[in-house]
């Protein structure tokens, strides 16, 4: 009895092994081909999540807004959150994520041109 339970165990882990040894092989080829095509592309990933976001009617009214065209270009904070591909679909779904990223960008934008923000005066 204890044999039957010890090879029952055995099998079950030995699945077990072979499952997350898929997912790691999967997970692994999928960065590794995501950095090969950033390799061979000239755009940048900036460049690619910003072309992605230009077909929404909210993102390029701030675009062509000069003011934060640049802040969304050369400011360190805003492109870090654009850069994180997560974050691109949940600017195209929830309203609420785009008002708190246009928030972003204004806030940025006032440290940038140095005024100052309602919380310090």
């Amino acid at each position: 009895m204890a044999e039957l339970l010890l090879a029952v165990l055995y099998q079950a882990a030995v699945a077990i092994g072979r499952l997350l040894g898929f997912f790691v092989s999967e997970l692994a080829a999928s960065k590794i081909s995501n950095a090969i095509e950033d390799f061979f592309t000239n755009d940048t990933k900036l460049e690619k999540n910003v072309k992605l976001l230009a077909e929404e009617k909210w993102f390029i009214e701030l675009a062509d807004d000069f003011r934060y065209s640049h802040i969304i270009w050369h400011n360190n904070r805003v492109g870090r959150y654009l850069k994180e591909d997560s974050n691109i679909p949940l600017l195209k779904k929830h309203e609420e994520e785009q008002r708190k990223f246009i928030e972003m960008v204004k806030q940025e934008h006032k440290k940038f041109a140095g005024m100052p923000s309602k919380d310090s005066r």
